[in-house]
């Protein structure tokens, strides 16, 4: 074995673990059905409480200083990009075919983005600690994992759909 196929290892084995595609058919697919309609709605419905929050009371922005870095964008563009992705994932999780999965894991994977985005704002507000800082990141990589995950069962399940038919 090469000195960089040993290097590299780790990170095979990580990467494999991350992959969750060794688990058994049954499990996988209660973890990316039930499972992830479950993170789906409560990202929707995170997704829609921040909508509401921005939109109703656009002075939070100015009220504390976590939120500072949203004044770059006007709080209606955060208002609107919150509302659309946390409807969008909310219409594509109840819907169970391999192309609304397949929409829904590009919505978790975008979603991701925001929740890390907002994860940097509360880590630059740092001290103190607030509860953002370990909530958020956390949402962020689930959300991202999840869709990474789900677009690639089910770009498999359309795959094995045009080989059975």
């Amino acid at each position: 074995m090469k000195t960089k196929d040993i290097c590299l290892l780790p990170f095979k084995i990580i990467l494999y673990g991350l992959n969750v595609m060794f688990l058994p058919e049954g499990l996988r697919n209660w973890l990316f059905g039930t499972g992830t309609r479950a993170l789906e709605v409560l990202n929707s419905s995170l997704l829609l409480t921040w909508g509401i929050v921005s939109l109703l009371n656009a002075r939070f922005v100015e009220l504390f200083p976590t939120y500072i870095h949203m004044k770059i964008v006007p709080i209606s563009l955060v208002a609107i990009i919150f509302f659309f992705l946390g409807i969008a994932q909310l219409v594509y999780a109840l819907r169970s075919t391999a192309d609304s999965n397949i929409a829904s894991g590009y919505f978790l994977i975008v979603s991701s983005f925001v929740w890390a985005i907002i994860a940097v704002g509360y880590w630059g507000d740092y001290p103190p600690i607030k509860p953002g800082m370990v909530l958020y990141l956390p949402l962020a990589l689930v959300n991202w994992w999840a869709g990474v995950l789900i677009i690639d069962i089910a770009k498999e399940q359309k795959n094995q759909c045009k080989i059975g038919a």
